[in-house]
């Protein structure tokens, strides 16, 4: 074992060590090395060398210690309630942790918890007030799901004792309309541990339901009574999944908070540009991911930038429906001069999009200056032009990964992505469904030979072959000399590979990494594709899907042995 400096200092200052002041940690092993300690004092005393042998090692276990505490706090959640963790779970931890029997499991490092809605039935209520009392000081994570089957209901009285002064992230979501219990519409439990953890609060994520219309008053009275009473002054991130209204943006803009990461899930809101911009404009200093997500067909978005200092990533997703509502008027890089990621993820009309990769909408011909910071760039399914595609790859000239939507319609602008973007190294296709969806082979696509051709080498088994290229080709993935990261997975049994992609693309990409392939691309390309070119395949790329296919049995073996494996022991794997 290797001892740092500090380490050996630490174990000098263990001369006058106490037996008294050390308290065993129960996932670790220094109590076992603190009882040998103990009958090596009592009958070799003048031991020097191994006393200071044993110092070494209980220093050792001491850091390591620490190290699986703070990755335990960091990753490990406890899950109660839903489909795989049933109610009696919980009353179970709860007498394992009950103050009565709690000695040795004082410093257990769990203080993440989600509880899901069959926990807040009227018959466990008073085991989450329970918990509540118990591990509240120590809690820093907590997410609750209800639904209609949530029909528990807290009163002032009962709820008076919680407190969670260490909470640090909240999620509450609530699905229940207002007229399934009081409890829906008073929401006394999520007052009383927001108003609880208020200073040390963190992060904080609400959903309410947007439907239907009578809904909303109610709802957007509650979540800004709660906004106004507690003002959250340590909030960093911040996600509401509520019907957005000019009302609640003006009450966070009031509030002013420091927030880094701000997410509204907006379905069928409509709310004023001047509104948004007015929020931003409080966060411009701070603001390091914004998000505006589920767009519906009836959203109404117009966001217009200003200046964001530190913006690194800007997301916007929606279903893919016409919504034309959304645009970016007077959009320019010169406002979010440190954007690193782009995501452009919902259906809006070409001529909003070309504000992100040209200067003029008059001509094709005129772009952006090249952007040398963005590195990572979404795009949605109507992203099928050339034109487009080629403003992009002009644009952004240091991307690194790309995710899109591929079809047939979209094989010419994929085209421009391997000509032109050979400096990526991660990309992404999803399967689109915009036109006709039919299984189709998609090897000419890879390769950039033609589909006569691919037809040709398949039947002649002629896979080393290498003078196709003289006659006329296409661009194809080999064209993308820095690419580690190619992921197909969402493509699905609509476009298969042969051993013509196998051998010829897969088999001759020496930068490639991982290669990821959906199950039904491998059962429908099993007929086509050789056991050979999988086998190579798997070999080539042993953390793919297509491995975990090929190695069922053993993966399964994997599987059951984690299964087994204490949480320490997972933690053990990490460190």
């Amino acid at each position: 074992m290797v001892i740092s400096d500090a380490a050996e200092n630490d174990i000098s200052s263990l001369d006058n060590y106490q037996l008294g002041q050390f308290q065993p940690h129960p996932l670790l092993i220094d109590h076992i090395v603190d009882q040998i300690f103990q009958n090596l004092i009592t009958s070799c005393v003048n031991s020097t060398h191994s006393r200071q042998q044993l110092c070494k090692v209980r220093l050792v276990c001491r850091q390591w210690n620490k190290a699986a505490t703070n990755l335990l706090r960091k990753n490990f959640q406890q899950i109660f309630g839903g489909l795989e963790h049933n109610i009696g779970q919980f009353k179970k931890y709860l007498q394992i942790v009950h103050p009565d029997t709690r000695a040795l499991w004082t410093k257990l490092p769990f203080t993440r918890f989600t509880f899901h809605s069959d926990v807040f039935q009227a018959s466990t209520s008073s085991s989450v007030i329970s918990f509540l009392k118990i591990c509240g000081p120590e809690l820093e994570s907590l997410v609750i799901h209800k639904d209609i089957y949530s029909d528990a209901v807290y009163e002032d009285e009962m709820i008076s004792d919680v407190h969670v002064p260490t909470l640090k992230r909240l999620a509450y979501h609530d699905r229940r309309r207002s007229n399934i219990s009081t409890d829906a519409t008073s929401q006394k439990l999520l007052f009383a541990l927001v108003t609880s953890a208020k200073d040390s609060l963190q992060s904080l994520s609400i959903q309410f339901p947007r439907e239907p219309a009578y809904e909303q008053q109610i709802k957007q009275e509650i979540l800004i009574r709660l906004l106004k009473e507690n003002g959250l002054p340590n909030l960093t991130c911040l996600k509401l999944d509520v019907l957005i209204t000019d009302e609640i943006l003006d009450t966070l803009t009031g509030m002013k908070l420091p927030l880094k990461e701000l997410h509204f899930s907006v379905g069928a809101s409509k709310f004023s540009a001047t509104s948004l911009k007015k929020l931003l404009e409080t966060l411009q200093y701070s603001l390091q991911i914004l998000k505006i997500t589920d767009l519906f067909r009836r959203s109404e978005v117009t966001l217009d930038f200003p200046r964001l200092q530190h913006l690194q990533i800007f997301e916007i997703h929606g279903f893919e429906l016409p919504a034309y509502q959304v645009s970016f008027p007077n959009f320019s890089y010169d406002l979010v001069p440190n954007l690193r990621k782009l995501m452009l993820r919902t259906w809006a009309p070409t001529l909003n999009w070309e504000v992100f990769f040209s200067q003029s909408k008059n001509t094709i011909y005129s772009y952006h200056q090249p952007n040398i910071l963005v590195t990572e760039l979404s795009l949605a399914m109507n992203f099928d032009s050339v034109t487009l595609m080629k403003r992009i790859a002009a644009t952004f000239t240091k991307l690194k990964r790309l995710e899109m939507y591929f079809s047939r319609a979209h094989v010419p602008a994929l085209e421009v992505v391997f000509k032109e973007m050979t400096q990526l190294e991660d990309l992404r296709l999803n399967q689109s469904y915009l036109g006709e969806i039919s299984t189709t082979c998609i090897d000419d696509v890879l390769t950039g030979l033609s589909s006569e051709e691919c037809q040709w080498i398949l039947k002649h088994k002629a896979f080393s072959r290498t003078d196709f290229h003289h006659l006329e080709s296409k661009p194809g993935l080999t064209n993308l000399k820095n690419l580690k990261r190619l992921d197909i997975i969402n493509l699905r049994h609509r476009n298969l590979v042969t051993d013509v992609t196998g051998y010829m693309v897969f088999l001759r990409m020496p930068t490639l990494r991982y290669l990821a392939v959906g199950h039904s691309e491998v059962i429908n390309a099993v007929d086509e594709m050789s056991t050979k070119c999988l086998w190579k395949l798997a070999q080539a790329y042993p953390e793919t899907m297509l491995h975990e296919y090929l190695n069922r049995n053993r993966i399964s073996c994997k599987e059951d042995g984690l299964s087994k494996n204490s949480v320490f022991t997972s933690a053990c794997n990490v460190l």
